[in-house]
C-alpha cells in the first residue's frame, strides 16, 4: 500500500484550525443546588477557588432554568463542575434535573465536534451515574462508613490510558495510590457490578466500611466523575481533611484536568459586558464555617 505525504501547507492549516478552536480564557460553570432555606440556592466557595487556582474563571449555573436557557449559557462557557452536596434526587427544576439537562446538552455539543468537559464530584459523580442510567434508583446503593474518611485510590488496570489520569505525573499517581488523600463524604455509591447504559470506564475503586467495593473514579470521553472531594484538601479546614503538600498537589490534578480540557473549545460570550455580568465576581461569599456549616465559605443566592 502506498502512502501519500500530506502537503506541509495542509498540515499547518490543520494545526492552525485546531488552535483556533481553543481558548486561553476558559470559563467553567458550577451548578448551584438547593439551599438550606426556601427559595435559596448555593455554591460552596471551595469549588470556585479550586477552579480559579487551576486557571479558569467561574460562572454560576442557577436552578429552574429552561432547556433553552442552559443551551444558551453552555454555548458561552467551556466546561462544567457538578459539585457535591446533599440535594434531593427528585425536585422539579432542582440539582439533578438541571444536571441532566446540562449532561444532555454537553453530549449534544460533543456530537457536534465541540469538546466540552464535565467534572462530577461526589454528588456530581452520583448524578452522572444516575443520569446515564435514566435515573434508575438502583444505580446507587448505600455506602456504609464513608463520612469523613480519607483513602488512597485502588487503580484499575489501564487507568493510565484514560484522559483523567493519562497526563498525571508519577509523583501524583504515587500519592493518590499510597496515601490517604481522597476525602470521602458520601452515603451513596456505585458498585463496580452496576450496569450503566452508557460506556463509562471504571478507573479506580475503594472499599466501604463493610469491605464492599465502590467506584471512586470513572470517565466517559470528556466526562469524568470522582466520588471523593479533591477541593477539600486545600480549601475546607476540617481537621480530618488532608492538607499536607502532596495531598494538595494531587487534589489539584483533577481541576487542572478540567481546565486543560476546557481550553480545547472556543465557546465564549459575544461581548465582554455579557461575560462580566455572568461571572461569580458579581457575588460575595459568606463565612459559614464559623457558624457550623461544612463549608468554610458559601455563595448563597436568593
Amino acid at each position: 500500500m502506498a502512502f501519500v505525504r500530506a502537503p506541509r501547507s495542509f498540515l499547518l492549516l490543520a494545526i492552525v484550525l485546531q488552535v483556533a478552536r481553543c481558548t486561553e480564557r476558559p470559563i467553567i460553570g458550577i451548578l448551584a443546588q438547593e439551599g438550606l432555606s426556601a427559595n435559596t440556592s448555593y455554591i460552596a466557595s471551595s469549588y470556585v477557588k479550586a477552579v480559579e487556582s487551576s486557571g479558569a474563571r467561574v460562572v454560576p449555573i442557577f436552578l429552574k432554568g429552561s432547556i433553552s436557557d442552559y443551551r444558551d449559557l453552555l454555548n458561552k462557557i467551556n466546561g462544567v463542575v457538578l459539585p457535591g452536596g446533599a440535594a434531593p434526587f427528585h425536585t422539579e427544576g432542582g440539582y439533578f434535573e438541571t444536571a441532566a439537562r446540562i449532561y444532555s446538552l454537553a453530549k449534544e455539543m460533543e456530537r457536534g465536534g465541540i469538546k466540552f468537559p464535565i467534572l462530577g464530584v461526589c454528588q456530581g459523580f452520583e448524578a452522572l451515574a444516575l443520569i446515564s442510567n435514566n435515573m434508575v434508583s438502583e444505580t446507587l446503593t448505600r455506602c456504609n462508613g464513608m463520612d469523613h474518611v480519607m483513602l488512597p485510590l485502588e487503580f484499575k488496570p489501564g487507568f493510565r490510558n484514560s484522559k483523567l489520569y493519562g497526563d498525571a505525573s508519577e509523583d501524583i499517581i504515587t500519592t493518590l495510590a499510597t496515601m490517604n488523600v481522597t476525602p470521602n463524604y458520601h452515603l451513596w455509591c456505585v458498585r463496580p457490578a452496576t450496569k450503566l447504559r452508557e460506556p463509562w470506564t471504571i478507573l479506580s475503586v475503594n472499599k466501604d466500611a463493610d469491605g464492599l467495593e465502590f467506584v471512586s473514579s470513572m470517565e466517559n470521553g470528556n466526562f469524568a466523575g470522582v466520588q471523593f472531594h479533591p477541593e477539600k484538601c486545600a480549601y475546607e479546614w476540617r481537621k480530618t481533611n488532608p492538607s499536607f503538600k502532596k495531598a494538595k498537589e494531587a487534589a489539584r490534578h483533577f481541576y487542572d484536568w478540567l481546565v486543560a480540557a476546557a481550553r480545547l473549545n472556543d465557546n465564549h460570550f459575544p461581548t465582554l459586558d455579557e461575560e462580566d455580568n455572568h461571572l461569580i465576581y458579581n457575588y460575595s461569599p459568606e463565612y459559614t464555617g464559623k457558624i457550623g456549616y461544612d463549608y468554610e465559605q458559601m455563595y448563597i443566592f436568593g
